[in-house]
């Protein structure tokens, strides 16, 4: 049956109480707290390049923009299963989970290798290939 979600206006305090969560995550102790060493991304694995910011500043800001998309959906990922569709390797997917433990977390990408690679080095996410549409 139905979602666990929480769903509806969240509020102010709602993206607050979700920022705070991210921004926890920016403290190298609280890294460690959470298990989230810097990933080390062999050049083989298919990564959007991100010019001149650092990777994990970026992942978290990145993070950020879908947990404020999802508020302004009126929706807080407590409970449920969630799907980073085109996540590649769970860049972003790994720090959501580890965020919201509580809730189900899913990488998918057409991109094998990536998909692998997550599968090896993230433990709290759901891998999955999916297929790429032909003309892609």
């Amino acid at each position: 049956g139905g979602s666990n979600f929480q769903h509806g206006p969240v509020g102010e305090q709602g993206l607050e109480v979700m920022r705070d969560r991210l921004n926890d995550l920016y403290e190298e102790k609280k890294l460690a707290d959470l298990s989230l060493p810097l990933l080390s991304i062999p050049s083989n694995i298919h990564v959007i390049p991100m010019g001149a910011e650092p990777c994990f500043r970026r992942t978290l800001r990145d993070a950020d923009m879908v947990l404020e998309g999802l508020w302004l959906a009126g929706v807080i990922p407590h409970h449920g299963s969630w799907l980073d569709f085109g996540g590649s390797h769970g860049r972003v997917t790994r720090v959501l989970a580890s965020a919201f433990p509580q809730a189900e977390w899913h990488c998918s990408d057409p991109i094998l290798d990536s998909i692998d690679w997550g599968k090896s080095n993230i433990q709290n996410v759901h891998f999955h290939q999916s297929e790429q549409a032909s003309g892609c």
